[in-house]
């Protein structure tokens, strides 16, 4: 079906291990069994569910660990979440969100 929908996430201060930086699985979009970070969403076309528990993603898990300014643009079915803050700083991030025009607002849920 191709991307309808594409998020960018830039760290406005540097994301390491300790202030949860953005957790992501690669290649995920294109597995719609997998559906999020430690819930899912219900059976896929294929009658399977899959779902990635906080911290226990296996090797595809992959962290966005960046100095402040980086970017991090990718489509929208990719599994993607935040870790937990165990700094005590505040994480600062600016989300942007893009869709083709004629996404409905219902399908954006």
């Amino acid at each position: 079906m191709g991307m309808r929908r594409t998020n960018c996430v830039i760290a406005l201060v540097d994301f390491d291990e300790q202030n949860g930086p953005t957790r992501y699985v690669r290649g995920s979009h294109l597995r719609p069994h997998v559906t999020s970070f430690g819930k899912s969403k219900g059976p896929s076309k294929e009658g399977s569910t899959q779902h990635i528990q906080d911290g226990d993603s296996g090797e595809d898990e992959e962290i966005f660990a960046c100095k402040a300014g980086s970017a991090l643009l990718y489509d929208n079915r990719l599994v993607h979440g935040r870790g937990p803050n165990r700094s005590p700083d505040p994480r600062y991030t600016m989300s942007l969100f893009c869709c083709r025009s004629w996404v409905s607002h219902c399908s954006l849920q």
